[in-house]
């Protein structure tokens, strides 16, 4: 094998593409203490220093206590939602007017690993009315787990893509060198 060879494997095996390991976190038999239902789902990306959230879509149902100050809502980002990474145990989605919040503390660091963790329903995973922080209703049950999806970086797969047409080219061009010789 030739110079070219080597260099071609060498590069070869430097530019394997590394993943993004972003998971899905689904919300599975979510209640309130009042017996209503939480449900949706959340992106997760535990590689990003602390953790970051996305393409959030979690549903709460009115609650009885309070019919209208808990009143149905989707937390989405389209929905003027936001959300904060509580470290890597929970995460607080709550509205931009700041009339609602709703707090999901895990039993365990969410990882890139995945699995099933359960909620925390001894800590302060709730849903209140930052208005008035007596209009609240706690998480009674539940858990989340995740649909793993690991997708090739995209500067991974353009620094492999260059590498396998800078090999080719320079193949192709020496191929013509030995031909006129």
């Amino acid at each position: 094998m030739g110079k070219l060879g080597v260099a071609a494997l060498l590069f070869a095996f430097l530019t394997i593409p590394a993943n993004a390991n972003v998971l899905t976190w689904d919300l599975v038999g979510v209640t309130f203490s009042d017996g209503t239902a939480v449900t949706g789902s959340f992106q997760f990306d535990a590689d990003t220093g602390g953790g970051t959230a996305s393409a959030w879509n979690i549903s709460v149902s009115t609650s009885p206590a309070f019919p209208t100050e808990l009143t149905a809502f989707t937390y989405t980002p389209t929905s003027g939602a936001d959300a904060v990474v509580l470290g890597d145990t929970g995460i607080s989605f709550f509205n931009t007017a700041f009339t609602r919040e709703l707090d999901l503390v895990f039993a365990s660091a969410l990882t890139d690993a995945g699995g099933t963790i359960s909620l925390n329903t001894t800590a302060s995973s709730e849903q209140f009315n930052p208005p008035n922080p007596s209009i609240v209703r706690t998480i009674a049950s539940g858990s989340i787990t995740t649909v793993t999806s690991a997708a090739p970086e995209p500067a991974s797969i353009l620094l492999t893509s260059g590498v396998l047409l800078g090999i080719l080219g320079i193949a192709a061009r020496r191929r013509r060198v030995i031909r006129i010789s």
